[in-house]
C-alpha cells in the first residue's frame, strides 16, 4: 500500500499535497513507511495535513520527520473548549494537553519573532492593517460573546443532501486517479 502512495506522490505535478486523512499518522508506522518511500524517490513537496492534538503529542517523531520532508501546515482539530466537551466527544486528551499543543505550535518566542518580522515586511511595503489589527485584538476578541453566540438556537438548519440514487463510482472521487495495481484493485 505504501508503494502506491509513493508512486502517486511522485506523479503529482503540483508543489503542494494535502494529505486527506482526518487523523493523519494515528498509526506512526504508516507515516514512517510513506516517508521512507518519499525519501527513496527524493520527492520534494509541501505537505498539508489534519490530525488530532493527542496524536501529535503521542507520535512526535513522525511529525518531526515529516517536517524535514516538507510538512508546511498542520490543521489541529479542536472539538471542544473545556474538559466536559472533550469527554462528551470521547477525546483522549485533556484541555490542558490541548493548550500545551497550541502553545508549542502557535505561541512563545518563536511566534513573537515571526510576527515581528512579518509585521516589519508588511510595514516596509506600506501595509498597516495587520499591525493595527494586533493592537486591537484584545478589544475585539471576546470569548464570552463567542460562546454565547454558539449557544443560540439554530434558526436555519441546513437539509442533508439527497441520496444520489445511482451507485457511487469510487474512481470519480480522485483528483489524481490511481494507476497500476491500485487502479486494477478498485472496482
Amino acid at each position: 500500500m505504501t508503494e502506491w502512495a509513493g508512486a502517486d506522490l511522485a506523479r503529482v505535478r503540483e508543489s503542494g499535497v494535502f494529505i486527506v486523512d482526518d487523523v493523519a499518522f494515528i498509526h506512526p508506522e504508516h507515516g514512517h513507511a510513506i516517508a521512507d518511500k518519499i525519501e527513496r524517490r527524493k520527492i520534494r513537496k509541501q505537505y498539508y495535513l489534519e490530525t488530532r492534538g493527542d496524536v501529535l503529542l503521542r507520535n512526535k517523531e513522525v511529525f518531526t520527520r515529516w517536517k524535514k520532508l516538507g510538512l508546511e501546515y498542520m490543521f489541529l482539530g479542536l472539538e471542544a473548549v473545556d474538559d466536559e466537551g472533550l469527554k462528551r466527544f470521547r477525546k483522549r486528551v485533556s484541555l490542558v494537553k490541548s493548550q500545551q499543543i497550541l502553545n508549542r505550535k502557535h505561541l512563545g518566542w518563536a511566534a513573537l519573532r515571526d510576527t515581528f518580522w512579518h509585521s516589519a515586511k508588511l510595514l516596509a511595503k506600506g501595509q498597516t492593517n495587520f499591525v493595527r489589527m494586533l493592537w486591537k485584538f484584545s478589544s475585539v476578541y471576546n470569548p464570552q460573546r463567542q460562546m454565547a453566540d454558539h449557544a443560540q438556537p439554530n434558526r436555519y438548519e441546513m437539509r442533508l443532501p439527497e441520496s444520489p440514487g445511482a451507485s457511487l463510482v469510487r474512481n470519480n472521487l480522485y483528483v489524481h486517479p490511481p494507476e497500476g495495481a491500485l487502479a486494477i484493485a478498485q472496482p
